[in-house]
């Protein structure tokens, strides 16, 4: 069995996820709050276990470009230079016309502090199966102010500043890594927007800021979209996202790839995304990468099956590897 859903009230998710949980229904979603999600995995993560129900949020623009590219680094990584990916540097070149009112108001409950946050021996993104913290862990590593790009050749002309979704980026990379447990103990991550010019690089930083200053002034209910309102269908069609990864491995092997997805991915994309992760669930059970229930990432519980989804209906993908000669 498989449901399709959209996370839209952190009660009703709570409730959806504990019944998929009981009684063995996959379950994906769009949700981007990790606090929640956290949660969710401490409550029903043995659960769900035991009656073989696969429960995976982060579906949608939260953050199945970033967190499908990293895992697709660290296996071309791995066949062709049978190293370990080690550090991972993540550019993003968006285009879209901004947040919805549904996004912002879930962003307000996290300002306002009703976001759900327990206590937890340890960071319930590092709990394996058993119960146990992983010892991998993820060291976030990203761009706080505009500047140009250092230490990749090919975008040393372009510039860049910080991405909004980094930190949820982050966090989904942070679970990801843990589940699988092998490679390199420790992984580097570092996201940021480029820009092609140290001008566009400012006011992207700049408009980000002050964006979110006014949702912490009173003035917000009055300039923010309200929940319903968003972009056009006009200009989510013209809107697209590339991520273009730089990987380096614990050898010194390099790993590149880019990842294009067609349209505005915040909603219009994020759409085909939780369409395609719900089917792939569904109708592709014995090409996913895991045959148990628990809580997963997209990249862990659906990895090659679900990107071959997306470049069938849109997505394109491409990589490569470049050795490092051993020395004799």
């Amino acid at each position: 069995m498989c449901i399709l859903l959209l996370f839209l009230v952190k009660c009703i998710g709570g409730d959806v996820i504990e019944f998929c949980a009981k009684y063995g229904t996959d379950y994906v979603d769009i949700t981007g709050e990790v606090d929640w999600h956290k949660e969710m995995i401490m409550k029903w993560d043995e659960t769900a276990q035991a009656t073989g129900a696969k429960i995976i949020s982060f579906c949608g623009n939260d953050s199945v470009p970033w967190d499908m590219t990293v895992y697709k680094m660290g296996k071309k990584l791995k066949e062709e230079c049978k190293d370990d990916l080690a550090e991972v540097q993540l550019f993003d070149d968006y285009k879209g016309d901004g947040p919805s009112g549904g996004t912002l108001a879930t962003v307000l409950l996290a300002i306002d502090g009703k976001a759900i946050s327990g206590e937890h021996p340890f960071n319930p993104l590092y709990k394996k199966a058993d119960g146990t913290k992983s010892p991998f862990s993820v060291v976030g590593e990203n761009v706080a102010l505009p500047g140009k790009v250092k230490g990749v050749e090919r975008f040393s002309n372009n510039y860049e500043g910080p991405f909004v979704m980094s930190a949820v980026n982050t966090e989904v990379v942070k679970r990801s890594h843990a589940l699988r447990s092998e490679g390199n103990e420790k992984l580097v991550y570092r996201e940021s927007l480029m820009s092609k010019d140290w001008k566009t690089a400012f006011l992207n930083w700049f408009g980000l800021i002050a964006y979110g200053t006014v949702l912490f002034t009173p003035i917000r209910g009055w300039v923010i979209p309200k929940p319903g309102e968003g972009p056009s269908r006009k200009s989510m069609e013209a809107g697209y996202l590339t991520v273009a990864g730089y990987g380096v491995g614990s050898k010194g092997n390099i790993v590149e790839t880019l990842l294009y997805f067609p349209r505005e991915t915040g909603y219009l994309d994020t759409a085909r995304m939780l369409m395609e992760s719900g089917l792939c669930l569904a109708l592709n059970k014995k090409d996913l990468p895991v045959n148990k229930g628990g809580f997963y990432t997209p990249s862990t519980g659906m990895g090659d099956a679900l990107m071959t989804r997306l470049c069938k209906t849109g997505c394109m993908f491409a990589s490569k590897t470049t050795k490092i000669q051993s020395k004799l």
